[in-house]
């Protein structure tokens, strides 16, 4: 019982409560703005952490959630280097994805197929064939189907597939959360 370290008690804190109500507000105008189309899933701000509150919470500093590993302050500048180009890379995509729209619309407006050019560039637009998926609860049903017709329904149609799947190969991860 040495290795037990006490945490809390939490208390009523209004200002924790405002900000979650704040974030849940603003999470429900970007659910709504995507859901009508207006915002895409890359413009939508998301918040840090184990839990969407972690980043915010006051207490973050000695959770239990958070080990406490090794101290290395001489990063700090990396860090706040990279929530900068993390924040430019958003507005940019923004950006981006805003004046490509435009331009799409001027193509569109030219009434060509052609490229359109200008004095140093040319552009055009284009519509590409949509990614190809693999729906497996349609599958599992086809599958299950064959197998009663053909009175195989002693096939394990969920064995099957799970046989087929393959998982890709681990990859690193850098996750970054301020501590209050």
């Amino acid at each position: 019982m040495k290795e037990v370290k006490t945490f809390g008690p939490y208390g009523f804190n209004q200002a924790m409560l405002d900000t979650a109500l704040d974030h849940a507000s603003q999470l429900w105008g970007e659910l709504t703005a995507y859901r009508a189309g207006n915002l895409s899933l890359s413009q939508v701000d998301c918040a840090q952490g184990f839990y969407p509150l972690c980043s915010y919470c006051e207490y973050n500093g000695d959770c239990p959630k958070f080990p406490q590993g090794v101290q290395m302050p001489q990063w700090e500048p990396a860090l706040d280097k990279l929530a900068v180009l993390k924040k430019q890379r958003t507005t940019l995509d923004a950006e981006i994805k805003e004046m490509e729209t435009v331009l799409k619309l001027v193509h569109r407006q030219a009434g060509t197929r052609d490229w359109v050019n200008t004095a140093n560039y040319r552009f055009r637009m284009s519509v590409a064939a949509g990614r190809t998926t693999l729906d497996k609860n349609a599958l599992r049903e086809e599958l299950s189907e064959i197998f009663c017709f053909e009175h195989l329904d002693d096939i394990d149609v969920d064995a099957l597939l799970a046989r087929c799947e393959r998982t890709g190969e681990p990859f690193e991860k850098l996750s970054v959360s301020p501590i209050n």
